[in-house]
């Protein structure tokens, strides 16, 4: 193979290799026990999906408590959750020692009440995108979140002002000087009634009553719900080694039209993702992850072009 084809190749799905390693964030569901909260704990990377996999885990509760235990990922994973539980109208805590950056935190801020124990860590940075370098559209994206919630232009500078490669901690007189309501919380006895902070990843109380389980269909649902993102992130993971495999096998043809060879390398792999995700996932309702595998494919298309384009400028000028 042309070092040139292959150059063009690594470079623009680098992203792509390294994405096999990356999780889904494990978002789980404590039903309500004795009138209290439901607690919904979100521990881990935020990934593409995550904002769906969060509204169908959450859209039988009422009322809940959000803890988070995140360094970030995904901004629009994250604004996702944060307006689902803007829209619900949940609390969200960081409890312990735990942190919740990044995206984690723009999540973190959707609640109605935001609560952390003394020594949790919640951090800010600006939107960057996946070369590292601060992008305008992800922090308009954050602007426009951060207005939506209530929140001043104080709260959305002081949000957005470190660089991607640094951090503003968050601190209670920060937070009072920028109209970000905070409650702080002991991580052993909670907040005041009717909200107390969990110890941990669980409530625990004297006074509580053993937990007689969840309902069955919520339970169901939600082991229904992590079985499709599971499915769904092993199977992207074999789509995105297919488009690479596909680039590397078709990039030298010159006489197709860019378009068209976008196509003829993207639509194989789209169509056995398709069918494999429809055999693994008879037995389940994996609907609500379309949108994420459609953004997925666009975005793949949009690199699969991008890399031809640079390939055939690159031989044009070597000429």
């Amino acid at each position: 193979m042309d070092s040139r084809i292959e150059m063009h190749v690594v470079a623009a799905f680098a992203w792509v290799m390294a994405a096999h390693c990356a999780q889904a964030a494990m978002i789980s569901v404590e039903p309500s026990v004795g009138g209290q909260p439901a607690l919904v704990s979100v521990d881990g990377d935020l990934e593409p999906g995550d904002g769906d996999q969060f509204r169908s885990k959450t859209s039988f509760l009422s009322k809940a408590i959000v803890a988070f235990r995140s360094d970030g990922g995904s901004v629009v994973a994250g604004i996702q959750i944060g307006e689902s539980i803007r829209l619900k109208g949940f609390t969200t805590a960081v409890t312990g020692t735990a942190r919740c950056a990044s995206a984690c935190a723009l999540a973190w801020l959707g609640g109605v009440r935001h609560l952390m124990s003394p020594e949790a860590r919640i951090g800010f940075h600006a939107a960057y995108n996946r070369e590292g370098q601060e992008t305008g559209v992800g922090n308009a994206l954050v602007g426009a979140y951060l207005n939506k919630i209530g929140l001043p232009y104080a709260a959305v500078i002081y949000i957005t002002k470190a660089p991607p490669d640094s951090m503003t901690w968050l601190s209670v007189a920060d937070a009072a000087k920028r109209a970000i309501e905070v409650e702080v919380s002991s991580s052993q006895t909670g907040a005041s009634d009717p909200y107390p902070v969990p110890n941990g990843v669980h409530p625990h109380s004297s006074t509580m009553s053993p937990s007689p389980g969840p309902p069955a269909a919520p339970a169901r649902r939600e082991a229904e719900v992590s079985a499709c993102v599971r499915i769904q992130n092993e199977e992207i993971d074999k789509a995105g080694q297919c488009i690479v495999d596909g680039t590397r096998r078709l990039i030298g043809n010159r006489t197709e039209g860019t378009a068209v060879l976008a196509e003829a390398i993207i639509g194989p792999c789209r169509a056995a993702f398709l069918y494999r995700m429809s055999q693994r996932s008879q037995s389940f309702q994996c609907d609500f992850l379309e949108k994420a595998r459609d953004g997925y494919f666009a975005l793949m298309r949009s690199h699969v072009i991008g890399t031809i384009v640079g390939l055939r400028t690159d031989l044009q000028n070597a000429r």
